[in-house]
């Protein structure tokens, strides 16, 4: 983002954590979030977040809370954004109620595998077929509950590094759009993406920022009405490259896009019935921990917006070919959607 306009609607305003726009020292606007930990447009930039001078990234202490700084030189002054260096620890309370929602795929294992060894089901090709996929698609949802939990913890340990590729994020995007065209078609869903331009170059890990695309489509269509569309858009907005992901439900209500992010308060209403609530967060982590960042927009639709640095050169580096699959062979376009696709995507895994 090249201009930084500070009047009317703003992106940052969206933006979960704190966004302040500093000159001369000077906290000339500060988003909704930056205003809940105690900075007020027109204050001195309190002396803990100065950091050095042409210091990009710094951690610092305000209000009795670590957080970790992102300075970006524009327009005469600092962007600096903060993010908290350790999310709220989960309830017990939390972790019972995630611990649960792993029992309904758990119990419908077992009740279709009962039914699967059923003399007259498995003489009835309809009824077994239909067990068949229930049973497959239960398997792939509490695999896919495991994955994240295991996901979350591993980016939640500040040692976790990812390993950064140079990537055409906009080739990766279109990929994934046409690998999941069927499956939301038998979902009764319509998929889209608008690609505005090319060579859309960025430092990332490949692997990551697929799990990503995944989760936020699942949300999307998860939330979808019935012969609903999600969309995506993707192009350049000054320095980055911009990600938005929609679609045709009833949007976010304020209590989820305040909550969202984290997973120690994250709304229930975000997963009625399914999942385990983590997966925005996931998708936070991933984003930051490249450099980028994420929000919720408000309106019409559920929209998420995605930008991540983009890269101008080569700089002697090669475009790298996607990574070997981490899902134990099975596939990843299912696994990542199994908890918003019906159970008859299910009776041929084998893609």
């Amino acid at each position: 983002m090249d201009q930084f306009n500070i009047s009317g609607q703003m992106w940052f305003d969206g933006v979960h954590d704190p966004v302040l726009w500093v000159k001369e020292n000077k906290i000339a606007y500060c988003n909704p979030a930056a205003k809940e930990v105690g900075f007020e447009e027109g204050q001195l930039l309190p002396e803990e977040l100065q950091g050095d001078d042409g210091e990009q990234v710094f951690c610092a202490r305000w209000q009795g809370v670590s957080w970790n700084g992102r300075k970006e030189r524009m327009q005469e002054g600092d962007l600096i954004q903060l993010s908290c260096s350790k999310t709220k620890s989960i309830s017990l309370k939390r972790i019972n109620q995630r611990v649960g929602r792993m029992r309904l795929p758990l119990s419908n294992l077992y009740s279709t595998m009962q039914m699967l060894m059923n003399p007259s089901v498995e003489q009835n090709e309809e009824k077994f077929r239909m067990y068949q996929g229930i049973q497959r698609k239960n398997y792939y949802m509490l695999h896919r509950m495991l994955e994240n939990t295991e996901l979350l913890c591993w980016l939640e340990d500040e040692a976790s590094v990812f390993q950064m590729q140079l990537l055409d994020f906009g080739g990766l995007c279109e990929a994934v759009v046409h690998e999941l065209e069927a499956l939301f078609e038998q979902a009764d869903c319509s998929i889209t993406i608008d690609k505005k331009d090319a060579n859309l170059l960025v430092k990332g890990n490949d692997w990551a920022l697929r799990h990503m695309l995944y989760e936020l489509l699942s949300n999307a269509l998860r939330f979808s009405p019935k012969q609903g569309r999600v969309w995506m858009k993707v192009g350049r907005e000054g320095r980055r490259v911009r990600v938005l992901i929609g679609n045709s439900g009833d949007g976010f209500s304020s209590e989820e896009m305040a909550n969202a992010f984290d997973p120690a308060t994250a709304s229930d209403e975000l997963t009625p019935g399914k999942g385990l609530g983590i997966g925005i967060s996931i998708c936070r982590l991933i984003v930051e921990r490249q450099g980028g960042r994420i929000a919720l927009l408000s309106g019409k639709g559920g929209t998420v917006v995605v930008e991540l640095p983009l890269c101008e050169y080569l700089d002697g580096g090669q475009l790298h070919s996607p990574e070997a699959d981490r899902s134990g062979g099975i596939s990843s376009a299912l696994l990542q959607l199994s908890d918003a696709l019906p159970w008859a995507c299910f009776l041929d895994d084998e893609r």
